[in-house]
C-alpha cells in the first residue's frame, strides 16, 4: 500500500460521501414534491439510499487499496 493509494482511497471516501449527501437531499426533494408529506418515510427511503451509495463507495475504495 503506497502513499498515493492511501490518498486516493480517501479522495473516494469523500466524493462518494458528498455524492450520497446530494443523492440524499433529492430524493428528500423529489419525494416531498410528489406529494410524500410523512417525515418517516421520507427519511427512511432518503437513509436507505445513503446507506446503499456508502456501501457501494467504501466498497470500491477498499478495492482500489487492494483490499478484496
Amino acid at each position: 500500500m503506497t502513499v498515493c493509494s492511501v490518498v486516493l482511497f480517501v479522495v473516494i471516501v469523500l466524493v462518494t460521501l458528498a455524492i450520497s449527501h446530494s443523492v440524499m437531499r433529492a430524493v428528500a426533494r423529489l419525494a416531498r414534491s410528489r406529494g410524500m408529506t410523512e417525515e418517516g418515510t421520507v427519511g427512511v427511503a432518503s437513509r436507505l439510499i445513503h446507506y446503499l451509495i456508502l456501501f457501494t463507495g467504501l466498497g470500491v475504495a477498499l478495492n482500489t487499496v487492494g483490499v478484496n
